[in-house]
Order: structure tokens, then sequence, then C-alpha cells
């Protein structure tokens, strides 16, 4: 095929590739919900609607799709997965039956194979069944090469399907939507680790400062989560200059070194082993920080009361039976903390619970003692 922006979607494939009203269908599982059936492409001014190719991949899985379903191996080369002209609506081509499923990070590139024009990756969910996706205004950025440009393509009735959000190898920020397991704080940490102490063709810094910020609020993360991720890059396979960047990606994050005298931090989870519970895919972890004031969920410490209404569920821990694990959270030295579990399925709870950062990585379990309330003396937990 045209090579003009191969480089894209080989990148993020290997990072990471109307509805036939006849032919959809809803399948529902515990774990995920799949729809199967067809996408539609406006043409637009490319005005050949027989030569449209639809080059879908999945980066969760690894693998791309053709006219017999997902399949390994690379579908771009001389494997043109044309699309089909739709009878009666003169412009708009159908897909091959494909299936997505919710929470995967699938993308779909159109191309026309007979200018070598694409548009730039374009994040799929099951919402994009049955709907037709146009090219919009936007000339977006490649981003392996500064020269080389694609078109926006959106589908303005599938929430969240439109152009990928990303870094350019020159820094600047293009797209708008995150593939559902992105983690904002990673790609501008693995951008940083790419780019940094480099410069464009005109000379610019590609991480100066001004472009990193915009990243970060683009992304909608913060500079010591993006720290914080860049520091799991020490020791992992294929970033073997991490010292050699340390310094520089902190003082552009603008990272202090720890205070030696602040209190000790521990980030991790805790474990419930539920006992007789016998229920632990409604098991709650209620966390909170008297010293604080602060309740935790899954995204952090908060204010509010997490009670009520907002249940935090664990984690079943696979190949552990009957053993629950909470959500992440940060516990601090010297803080007044606890946690109370809470069977939501009989209402049973578990007396409170002191916190420290010993117990991260620590599983807790359910001892013989039954304690009285320390407001009504006729209630009791474990």
């Amino acid at each position: 095929m045209n090579k003009k922006l191969l480089s894209i979607a080989m990148a993020l494939l290997l990072a990471a590739a109307p509805l036939s009203v006849a032919a959809s269908a809803d399948e529902d599982t515990a774990e995920e919900k799949s729809t199967t059936g067809t996408i539609f492409f406006d043409v637009g001014d490319w005005n050949h609607d027989d030569k449209i190719c639809f080059y879908m991949w999945d980066a969760t899985t690894g693998l791309c799709a053709n006219n017999t379903g997902w399949k390994e191996g690379n579908f771009w080369g001389s494997k043109k997965i044309i699309g089909t002209p739709v009878e009666g609506k003169d412009g708009i081509v159908e897909s091959y039956e494909v299936t997505l499923t919710e929470g995967h990070d699938t993308f779909v590139i159109f191309h026309d194979l007979t200018t070598g024009e694409q548009t730039f990756n374009c994040v799929l969910t099951p919402e994009a069944i049955g709907k037709t996706a146009h090219m919009a205004a936007e000339v977006i950025e490649n981003p392996e090469d500064s020269e080389k440009t694609a078109i926006a393509a959106v589908f303005d009735d599938a929430e969240g399907c439109g152009p990928q959000l990303t870094i350019t190898s020159t820094g600047n920020v293009v797209g708008q939507y995150m593939a559902p397991n992105a983690n904002p704080a990673k790609e501008v940490a693995q951008y940083l680790y790419k780019r940094i102490g480099t410069q464009d063709k005109t000379g610019v810094e590609c991480c100066s400062e001004e472009k990193v910020n915009k990243a970060i609020e683009a992304f909608k993360t913060n500079a010591n989560d993006v720290w914080t991720e860049f520091q799991k890059f020490n020791g992992a396979e294929g970033y073997e200059k991490y010292a050699e960047k340390e310094a520089d990606v902190k003082a552009i994050l603008k990272i202090q070194d720890a205070d030696p005298n602040a209190p000790k931090e521990v980030t991790g989870t805790i474990f419930f082993d539920m006992g007789s519970w016998n229920h632990d895919d409604k098991v709650c972890f209620y966390m909170w920080d008297a010293t604080t004031g602060l309740c935790a969920n899954n995204t952090g410490w908060k204010e509010g009361n997490f009670w009520g209404s907002k249940k935090i569920i664990g984690t079943p821990v696979e190949g552990k039976d009957g053993i629950v694990e909470s959500y992440e959270v940060t516990l601090t030295e010297g803080h007044d903390t606890f946690v109370i579990f809470h069977d939501l399925t009989t209402g049973e709870q578990t007396f409170n619970c002191v916190l420290t950062p010993e117990a991260i990585g620590k599983t807790a379990h359910m001892a013989a003692e039954v304690i009285e309330n320390p407001e009504d003396s006729e209630k009791t937990a474990i």
C-alpha cells in the first residue's frame, strides 16, 4: 500500500492496530460486551468509493481484522481489505463484518487506494457499529514524521470514536480521544523518555517545558503522576538508558528530591480474606484518613463520604479463592488511617481497623472477636 502513514499504524500496533441490520448481534458476558456488525465511511471528496480500504486493529489483543474475523499478522501491504459501496447511498462505503469489544483499544484507518490518502488513527468502540465516520476539517501531523499529515475521521454518533489523542515526534499534541486502556501519565512519560534532549527540524526542543505542560494538560494528568510512570521504566525491558534521562525529565517536570524528614509514604493495595462471607464480588473497602479528613476511592484521597451509594468494591484475586484486592492507595506514616471491610450481600462489616504503610501488600482476615459498637451497644462488628 502507499506508505504515507504506515509508520503511524505500525507504531501503534507494535506498541499497543452500518449496522448491517440483519448482521448485528450483542454478546454480553460477565467480563466484556461485544457487538458485531459493520461500520460505514463517508468518502467525502475522495470520490473513489470502489477503492476504499478499512484497516482495523486491536492493540489489546495484537490482532488485525479482515473479512473473516480477527487474525494474527499484518493486514497492510498487499492484502487490501476494500469496503463495499452502499447501494442507494452515494459516497458511503460499508466495511466487512467485525466484532468490537468493550474495553479493547481498537482503531481504524480509512485509506483511498486511488490517491494514497489516509485518515488518522480513529478510536473504535462497540458504539461505532452501525454508525458512519466522516472526514473532519482537521489535518493531523504524523506522530512519527512531522512532514506528513493525515485527515481526522470522526463518528459523530458514537461517543469517543474519533482521532486518537497522541503526542507527535515534535512534541505537538494531536487528536482528542484516548483509547479505553490508555494511561494518560504513561503516555506523556513515554514521550519524554523517547524525545528528551532532541530538537525538531527548526531547532526547537521537542520536550520544552511549554510543550510538556500542554501535553500534561491535554492528557488531563499532572507532573507528579508522569514522574511516577517515568520511574517505572527504570530497569524495564527496552529502557536501558533510563539513568541518562532521569535528571533532564526531573528538571522538565520540576520534581523536587524527596525531603528526608518527610513522613514515609507507601503506595499499593491491601488484601482481605473474606472467610465465611463467601461473596468476593461484593466486598467493599472503606478507607479514611482521620488526620487529613479525606476518604479513599479508586482514584485517590478525596473529600466527601464514600459510604452509602458509592460502593468501592474490591477485586477478587485470580487464583486465590476468597481473597479480594483493594484499589491502589497511598498510606502515610503517622496518619490516623482506618479501613472497614463490608459485605454488600449480607450487610456485615468489620470493626475499624488501623492502617499503617506496613499494611500495603498484606492480607487482613477476620478474627473470632466480635466487637461492641462504641455508639450503639446493641450492634456489633467483626
